[in-house]
């Protein structure tokens, strides 16, 4: 079922969308111009399943390739599944600096 976020879906998008504006945030905090390029793959990992319906989704995303200045937004997004198989987000938060290096860590592990 999770495969489906690698696709075009509302899920998808959403998450995109989440991290999209952290990133565009985390840019102007640090006086970092984006320059218009491809986007930059989005990685999303399962951190945990709560329940058979819900799912804890650990996602990133990089920036700054072409200024040389790393921009990074790490969110967890609480995912559940109606009883037709459809997934809604239910819970979205945007990680704190000390918050992403305890995941990054575990998903290195």
């Amino acid at each position: 079922m999770l495969e489906s976020l690698a696709k075009a879906n509302p899920i998808s998008k959403a998450i995109s969308k989440a991290i999209s504006g952290g990133l565009a945030v985390e840019r102007t905090k640090k006086h970092i111009k984006a320059k218009a390029t491809s986007a930059i793959e989005i990685v999303a990992k399962v951190h945990e399943w709560t329940d058979p319906e819900t799912v804890i989704v650990y996602a990133y995303e990089e920036d700054g390739e072409e200024t040389g200045k790393t921009v990074r937004v790490d969110f967890l997004f609480t995912l559940k599944f109606d009883e037709g198989g459809k997934l809604k987000i239910v819970k979205t938060q945007q990680l704190s600096e000390e918050e992403s290096k305890e995941f990054q860590q575990d998903s290195q592990n």
